[in-house]
């Protein structure tokens, strides 16, 4: 009598086969997607790694975050202030800027010029532009923001936007 192969046996065999590559695709692509995130987070945090600390401890301060001096007068019932958003996009650095004096403004998104913690931008707004040049903070920002020839000084604190 020849060999004969046991079908049943075949059938497992292969079943067990199959379930112990579907058990390494799924482990090879658990690592792949586990390194890929290391390296996105840790990429990310490369990009960001400006630890919020102050001016003295010679580490540069994040810059991204919100930045408001915006509120709520009670008594006119008025919103004023500025409020500034910068954030990191694959072009460089932009800001959301909204300004109010009694009503708020539709935000501008616009370039942000950062040379160390110095900072730059220009804001359309109600036919003039404005500018704001100064320096970025672990509390906040501060500078000169107002038409280019009559700059005021302002210094907009790091938190929570006032729309939150």
């Amino acid at each position: 009598m020849g060999s004969r192969t046991d079908p049943i046996r075949t059938v497992v065999a292969n079943r067990s086969n199959a379930g112990r590559k579907e058990v390494a695709m799924r482990s090879e692509f658990f690592v792949a997607v586990l390194l890929a995130s290391l390296l996105f987070v840790n990429g990310d945090a490369s990009i960001h790694a400006q630890a919020a600390s102050g001016p003295s401890s010679g580490v540069t301060p994040k810059l991204t975050g919100i930045f408001s001096t915006m509120h709520y007068n009670r008594s006119s019932g008025d919103v004023s202030g500025v409020e500034v958003f910068i954030m990191f996009t694959n072009d460089g650095y932009r800001a959301s800027v909204q300004v109010a004096e009694g009503v708020p403004a539709v935000p501008m998104l616009v370039t942000v010029k950062i040379t160390g913690t110095r900072l730059m931008f220009d804001v359309p707004y109600d036919g003039l532009v404005l500018r704001f040049e100064g320096n970025i903070r672990q509390d906040g920002i501060t500078g000169r923001f107002g038409q280019v020839d009559s700059q005021e000084p302002i210094t907009l604190k790091r938190g929570q936007s006032y729309w939150q």
